[in-house]
């Protein structure tokens, strides 16, 4: 019986000390990040134009943020900026220059935005040349 009681107390005690001494894992948040400033742009034939967009950190550790234009344009426009690298909070800006282009013409673009950790977020747009 002494035997029995004292494997018991033991098994209790052994079961409160490893109940108490389990750690958790800290939670790791992930990145997650927001875009901001992409919309429609109508500039003239002989002209330019530009579009600031800001990337902001919404949770997680901030990582370098890759941002590429995609997309054709005629031969009289000129872009700026067409691939950026940043870490959040960041602001930036692409242009666009204008050397007698095809006016009525609509340009179907689309600007990549792109983590290590994230996938790829893509927002679509379009450049319209007027007189």
């Amino acid at each position: 019986m002494k035997t029995f009681l004292f494997v018991l107390i033991v098994s209790i005690v052994s079961i409160f000390i490893f109940s108490c001494s389990k750690k958790e894992e800290p939670k790791v948040e992930t990145f997650t990040y927001s875009v901001e400033g992409v919309h429609d742009l109508t500039m003239s034939s002989k002209d330019s134009i530009s579009m600031p967009i800001s990337i902001s950190r919404l949770t997680g550790t901030a990582e370098e943020v890759k941002m590429q234009v995609r997309g054709v344009l005629s031969t009289h426009i000129v872009l700026e900026n067409s691939y950026i690298v940043g870490t959040p909070d960041f602001a930036t800006s692409i242009g666009f220059h204008a050397a007698n282009a095809p006016v009525g013409e609509i340009y179907q673009l689309a600007l990549e935005f792109k983590s290590a950790s994230t996938e790829a977020k893509i927002y679509n747009f379009s450049l319209k040349v007027v007189p």
